[in-house]
């Protein structure tokens, strides 16, 4: 009864309006709706919506299956984002449609990727799917090391400076390269001599 009472009253609210307008009133009142719904459901201390939550997943994935790469195409990340939605919520229909009807357009889903704090939304996930697990730091420690022993400089320095042993100098007179590359040498050379 409540949604007759408010079909008509919103019936009443577009009279002044052609079919045509009244129709993308009706329209944009009813996104309204499902958009209000999809935030009740939603984390309340979260600033994004679940709909949103779930598109920075995708992103988070992508991202993670090829740092390199660019992201596919709005219209794919859309159509990947239903696709999701129709998997994660196979049983629950009610919620399921919700979720689908509050999925925007390209303009709004290119929004979000511009709002402040999407980017930082995207990297908690990557860091919640094990992006950065300890083993993989692990990994790129030694391989620095690794680079390190080779002659690169650069990672030798990362590297010491990781672990403690090395610290820039603030006031270098000389070429700093230079300098640094004596640094790093004089200390891979005390190791090595104290593990002998």
């Amino acid at each position: 009864m409540s949604n007759e009472n408010d079909q008509n009253q919103n019936d009443k609210n577009f009279e002044h309006l052609s079919p045509e307008q009244a129709d993308k009133a009706r329209k944009a009142v009813a996104k309204l709706e499902i958009v209000k719904a999809v935030k009740q459901i939603s984390n309340p201390n979260s600033p994004w919506n679940l709909t949103q939550e779930i598109m920075q997943e995708i992103v988070a994935t992508h991202t993670i299956a090829n740092p390199d790469a660019k992201l596919p195409a709005i219209v794919k990340l859309i159509e990947e984002l239903k696709t999701e939605i129709n998997i994660r919520y196979q049983g629950e229909e009610e919620l399921k449609k919700l979720l689908l009807e509050s999925v925007p357009s390209q303009n709004a889903v290119r929004a979000w990727f511009a709002k402040e704090g999407w980017k930082d939304a995207v990297w908690s996930k990557l860091r919640v799917s094990g992006l950065f697990t300890e083993s993989k730091r692990a990994e790129m420690i030694e391989a620095l090391r690794h680079r390190g022993l080779q002659k690169d400089t650069t990672a030798a320095k990362i590297w010491l400076t990781l672990s403690g042993d090395y610290q820039e100098k603030m006031d270098i007179n000389s070429d700093k390269t230079v300098e640094t590359f004596r640094e790093i040498n004089k200390i891979l050379l005390s190791k090595k001599n104290a593990s002998e």
